[in-house]
């Protein structure tokens, strides 16, 4: 009924709360956004080839193979690759040399062989010898690095080259509006914090001067801001005291990499309860699940009682459209069920003589059952000593917490805190 309806959800208006809504004016800043607006002509890019040669230059490469010699005796060492390299001069072959004496046994396997390398990534020492060869097999002089003695061949060399603009016209188009978007990006944020700060009470002139649109919500929760500026960051502005209070414009807030927001907060309400008539049909849902659970209950109450008296329930349970079901084999700890369903089971006293044991269950939904235990199988041995076991550990823990939080509460009513004064020195 009517009153019933209005009962209900004055007892629960709690359930049926509004969250507090902001309406927003924001001026969103992309970098994307802007690159969109960079058309650079023929001679941009050209010029920008020109300025950064670098950037599209494959660089020197060099293909080497090495003998590594190492030793703890450092003369020793030296002698010994002093010696190899003297075999190598009156002929002998690199990359039986290399297999053989080498402590660089991963490379000594490919015959001292190392793969293709640029500036920048091998020890200086050896780098710097290896680009000073020139023509392929040619051999440098004993190199010392930070591993060792080297002997370094020369297999071959690719030098430096420049890409030819018409090639990389594309990768240069990208790069100068990368760049562009870059710098412009970085200006307009600036600019969109002075003039922010400049005119604090709209965002109207600000987005007039930048020519970037002024975006507008409807009333909003915090979980309903549009997807670009969704962040906690723009949530925490936007529902800030300060904002609405001072009719100001929020600082510029980052909302990713490359996207700032500028926010004004235009109209506020409070967190309140929904009228009645916007949450009528969820009143009336939420009551019906209450009355149903309530008279489910009383109808389990009933056939509860005429289990227990042994009365015959079949037409009851005809007439209440209801289900019997049989629960064999059912464990303490049974997957197959709810872990409450198991417990309220374990729960129910040991059938004894003609004694009936039963108990109502109430599922989550307010469904209510009528539980009849009709036998107790007891595990074996070995599985009731290793369930006691782990029960008693778990009992011994609950009753060490219990102890140590009885003892803590003591030690709290029967302290006696003294505040010592403050000395001059230390306040100085």
């Amino acid at each position: 009924s009517d009153d019933e309806i209005n009962e209900f959800y004055k007892a629960h208006s709690k359930e049926f709360m509004q969250s507090e809504q902001v309406k927003l004016n924001y001026i969103l800043l992309s970098a994307a956004d802007l690159a969109k607006s960079i058309q650079p002509t023929d001679s941009d890019l050209k010029a920008y080839y020109q300025q950064h040669t670098d950037s599209f230059t494959e660089p020197a490469r060099r293909k080497v193979a090495h003998i590594l010699i190492t030793d703890k005796d450092d003369k020793a060492a030296q002698n010994k690759v002093n010696e190899v390299l003297a075999k190598l001069k009156s002929g002998s072959d690199f990359a039986q040399l290399a297999k053989a004496e080498s402590a660089d046994t991963l490379s000594a396997r490919q015959g001292g062989e190392l793969d293709w390398f640029e500036k920048g990534v091998m020890d200086p020492a050896f780098e710097k010898a290896a680009f000073a060869l020139n023509q392929k097999n040619e051999l440098s002089a004993v190199v010392k690095s930070a591993f060792g003695y080297h002997i370094i061949k020369l297999l071959d060399k690719q030098d430096a080259t420049v890409l030819p603009y018409d090639k990389a016209q594309q990768v240069i188009r990208q790069k100068f509006i990368d760049d562009k978007s870059r710098e412009l990006y970085a200006e307009q944020q600036q600019k969109l914090s002075d003039l922010g700060f400049e005119n604090p009470d709209s965002l109207d002139s600000v987005a007039e001067t930048l020519k970037l649109p002024l975006q507008k919500t409807d009333f909003i929760t915090s979980k309903q801001l549009p997807a670009a500026i969704n962040v906690p960051a723009v949530v925490t502005q936007a529902f800030a005291e300060k904002l609405r209070d001072e009719n100001t414009n929020s600082e510029v807030i980052t909302v990713s990499d490359s996207a700032v927001v500028m926010l004004h907060v235009v109209d506020y309400k409070p967190s309140a309860v929904k009228p009645l008539a916007d949450v009528k049909a969820l009143v009336m849902a939420k009551l019906q699940a209450v009355k149903a659970a309530d008279k489910a209950r009383e109808a389990a109450v009933t056939l509860l009682e005429k289990v227990k008296a042994n009365q015959p329930v079949d037409d009851l349970v005809a007439k209440l459209n209801a289900k019997v079901e049989e629960k064999a084999g059912l464990t303490r700890f049974a997957g197959n069920v709810p872990a409450q369903f198991s417990q309220a089971v374990f729960k129910l006293a040991k059938p004894a003589d003609k004694a009936i044991s039963a108990d109502l269950y109430a599922d989550e939904q307010g469904n209510q059952s009528v539980l009849v235990l009709q036998k107790i199988t007891a595990a074996p041995e070995a599985k009731d000593a290793q369930l006691k076991q782990g029960l008693a550990q778990q009992l011994v823990k609950l009753r060490q917490e219990q102890l140590y939080g009885a003892l803590i509460e003591l030690l709290r009513q029967k302290a006696s805190i003294k505040y010592a004064p403050v000395s001059k020195q230390a306040v100085e």
